[in-house]
């Protein structure tokens, strides 16, 4: 959440890139611990996966009516109003592959891919581990090429964009999110985490920051001048700090229940739902980004426990 929070407040300003590069492991971790929590469910069928769509459907479109109110009523409306229904119809439809004003819901919707292919998924670890290895290989091996194609010449790529990953919506670029889904079911397979513990310790992790600052940096991947970080989610350099930080995550031995992360973890959906119109505010008047981050974070976190104190609210914004 924290992550997130300060891949969206640092976007776009060359004093405090390190601080956005950094963040760069926040969403292949998320995917990572879904898969940890998902794939290894005995009851991960269809009817638990239909729920869960249906509740993600239910999520997003409630965001995107308190962010379309909220924003034409500021803004004002982007369609007369006779128009506006049918406005409203495809502005929510684009914001599935990352378009128009609402670009950040494209997670929800890959978010929503990811539970799709789940149950399938489950059964192949619990029921054919030697194939979900081969599997997780054949995802490793998608998300190199995708890397690969991001580092080729412009004139490489026959009239398209550059990077590769430009031409494809965010939602769409499956060879992300299965590599990192999947690898949260392979660290659940017995033996690998204990294996991979003593190589990832917080020196692990910095020397892994430092690293991946100097590649972003060498590679210098952008769309016409605009850097984006996302072109780096199937670098191996960001590979391995996902894993080293989630392992590094794993060792502290919580009380369980945990009562700090039962409240945290539900904030994760408002925080994510609303954050950039808190952080575009503070960037217009605070230049000295680490204190938006820091802001944003309060502001946000806090605020989504207060409302999320109340029952309906809670309800209506869980998955």
């Amino acid at each position: 959440m924290l992550l997130v929070l300060g891949l969206h407040s640092h976007m776009q300003n060359v004093t405090f890139a390190p601080a956005y590069r950094a963040c760069a492991v926040a969403v292949p971790l998320f995917f990572t611990v879904a898969g940890w929590l998902l794939i290894p469910k005995p009851t991960l069928d269809w009817a638990y996966v239909w729920r869960k769509v249906k509740a993600i459907l239910r999520v997003m479109l409630l965001g995107f009516i308190i962010l379309y109110v909220v924003i034409s009523l500021i803004e004002g409306w982007a369609a007369p109003p006779a128009e506006v229904p049918w406005h409203f119809a495809v502005s929510f439809l684009k914001s599935f592959v990352q378009m128009d004003d609402y670009s950040n819901l494209w997670f929800f919707a890959a978010l929503i891919l990811v539970y799709l292919i789940a149950p399938w998924l489950s059964r192949l670890y619990r029921e054919r581990p030697r194939a979900y290895a081969w599997w997780f290989a054949g995802t490793f091996a998608l998300a190199l090429l995708s890397f690969v194609l991001n580092n080729l010449p412009e004139k490489c790529l026959g009239g398209l964009a550059w990077p590769f990953d430009f031409n494809v919506p965010q939602t769409l670029r499956v060879w992300h999110w299965l590599f990192y889904f999947t690898l949260g079911g392979f660290l659940r397979r017995p033996g690998v985490v204990a294996a991979l513990k003593p190589y990832c310790t917080v020196m692990t992790v910095v020397v892994l920051l430092i690293l991946n600052d100097w590649v972003q940096v060498a590679l210098d991947l952008n769309y016409y001048g605009l850097y984006y970080c996302e072109f780096y989610y199937s670098s191996p350099v960001v590979q391995a700090l996902t894993v080293a930080v989630f392992v590094l995550l794993l060792k502290p031995r919580l009380p369980r229940p945990c009562k700090p992360l039962q409240e945290l973890a539900p904030l994760f959906i408002p925080v994510y739902l609303f954050q950039m119109e808190v952080i575009y505010f503070l960037r217009e008047r605070i230049d000295f980004l680490p204190l938006v981050w820091l802001i944003a974070s309060v502001v946000m976190i806090s605020g989504s426990w207060l409302v999320m104190r109340i029952p309906l609210v809670r309800r209506a914004f869980t998955i």
